[in-house]
């Protein structure tokens, strides 16, 4: 009944299986490399273009399925830090730790190892996701089939922890950096610690999802690992990752000039400042909040200046258009621009999380017709039930009105409304939720009970802000990726008659 509810589940189980499925390319890359104990641009580009195409279908797959449980779970929430969640953010965050760490292999030539190791981890975390929901052993609202297959994947994923560790052992002295780390501050530096973080942010789901099984396989006791844990652990290592991701593209390559890097935070950082104030007027409070907005704030202002400022070069140097300008800037580097239009999405994500967690309203409540429930600016008025009938289920709504602040009233009666499903092969109703979405807040319905001798009505209601956007990214996502992987506009004619002319008259001086 579940995985009939919301249309959602036509996207997101194939947008997961692409994932899934499409790691397997760059661990065929990466066993390549290490048997040939090389890491060149032959190997590099296309392990790199490989990953960042099972990256996205991942990253789409996770927000798709976030957005289903927040659209028909019913319980107002979109994550939940269940095994099977876990075990799709587990490969991506390795994937994308994979991807920052390229950059430094192909600016810098270190990381070799490092890198090719990320790429084997990506691929043996999605085997051992498969696993989680295949198996039957975690019981979970995204897991939905007992089956014998558990032993097999288990043997497949020991071989290839055993194959990566020894093709590491045995070939990764092959993978010889050409430079070393010179100082911490610096764009490698900090592209190392962002590795360093998203690595911790693994580790800590992969210990709070399998302590549980372990625990009980060598012990016989049952724990659980549940949303404090995960939220205690990931809340610190999220920000320092935001920190990280504003930090990085104001620092050189190589050495810094901490005059020059002072300057550069002085704009970020006061901006930063303006939007705790305003935030802080707007009656808004919070310590972890509070900072979450300051550091989206100050790295989201950093990445627009990154992505704006060749553009600004260009204009004053070559007197090019706004629009001429910053179309040959993205050309030039597609992969760079791409990224950050992929960052500016997540600093979006991060602050919807943010505000939909520390500023939502819930009330709750049972109801006769005619009667109100007051849910922050907005009233919801129970206006009697009504039932129907679909091909494959039977259901009853709870028909009401929302009055919004400035009292518009919106009815939602009948398939529109709040309502409880009934399947044919399930004891128990699946409720299906309103969602009235708006911008800058969403409204959510969902009914607890439906009594029908007393003609009443028990909901929950929530007020979440901002809370759409987390879905609302998939295009910025989608958008920045293909920018990514689009080919690099190579020189111009021009250009090249320029150099030719140039190493000509080098050769003949």
């Amino acid at each position: 009944p579940l995985l009939q509810n919301h249309p959602l589940m036509i996207i997101h189980p194939p947008m997961l299986y692409m994932g899934y499925v499409g790691m397997t390319v760059p661990f065929g890359i990466a066993a390549g490399a290490l048997l040939r104990g090389e890491l060149t641009d032959a190997w590099l580009t296309p392990l790199r273009r490989w990953t960042l195409i099972p990256w996205l279908f991942l990253a789409v797959g996770i927000i798709l399925g976030s957005w289903w449980a927040y659209a028909v779970l019913g319980w107002g929430g979109y994550w939940a830090w269940d095994p099977v969640e876990n075990a799709s953010f587990m490969p991506w965050l390795v994937a994308t730790a994979f991807l920052h760490s390229t950059m430094v292999l192909e600016r810098r030539k270190s990381l070799k190892l490092w890198t090719i190791s990320l790429a084997l981890a990506s691929f043996i975390l999605t085997i051992l996701g498969t696993f989680m929901t295949r198996s039957g052993v975690f019981n979970s609202v995204h897991s939905f089939t007992q089956s014998d297959i558990g032993p097999t994947f288990l043997a497949f994923i020991a071989v290839l922890l055993v194959f990566s560790v020894a093709m590491v052992g045995f070939r990764g002295h092959l993978l010889v950096a050409e430079s070393h780390l010179k100082s911490v501050v610096s764009r490698e530096g900090a592209m190392l610690l962002s590795n360093l973080v998203f690595a911790a942010l693994t580790f800590v789901v992969l210990v709070g999802t399998l302590a549980p099984l372990i625990i009980q396989a060598f012990y016989n006791k049952k724990i659980t690992v549940g949303e404090p844990y995960f939220n205690q652990m990931s809340i610190p290592i999220g920000l320092a990752m935001v920190f990280l991701m504003g930090v990085g593209p104001m620092l050189p390559w190589g050495t810094t000039d901490w005059n020059v890097l002072k300057k550069q935070f002085v704009i970020p950082s006061a901006i930063a400042l303006v939007c705790v104030l305003a935030c802080m007027a707007a009656g808004f409070g919070g310590v972890i909040p509070l900072l979450t907005f300051a550091l989206c704030a100050f790295s989201a202002t950093v990445t627009l200046r990154e992505l704006f400022m060749p553009a600004q070069a260009r204009m004053t140097e070559r007197k090019e258009g706004a629009v001429t300008a910053f179309w040959r800037s993205a050309s030039r580097a597609p992969r760079r621009f791409g990224g950050y239009i992929i960052h500016l999405g997540f600093f979006a994500v991060i602050a919807a999380i943010a505000a939909s967690k520390a500023y939502v309203v819930h009330t709750s409540g049972t109801l006769k017709p005619g009667e109100k429930l007051t849910g922050g600016a907005y009233q919801v008025r129970f206006d009697g039930t009504v039932a129907g009938r679909d091909p494959h289920r039977e259901w009853v709504a709870a028909n009401i009105t929302v009055i919004s602040p400035d009292g518009t009233e919106t009815p939602h009666h009948g398939r529109e409304a709040p309502r409880m499903n009934y399947y044919e092969r399930s004891n128990d109703p699946i409720g299906s939720p309103l969602v009235q979405e708006m911008i800058w807040r969403d409204l959510y319905v969902s009914i607890l009970n439906i009594d029908s001798k007393t003609a009443t009505a028990s909901f929950n209601v929530w007020v979440f802000p901002l809370v759409g956007w987390i879905w609302y990214v998939i295009p910025i996502l989608v958008l920045g990726t293909l920018i990514a992987l689009w080919p690099q506009r190579r020189a111009t004619t021009e250009a090249k008659v320029s150099r030719e002319t140039a190493a000509t008259a080098g050769g003949a001086a």
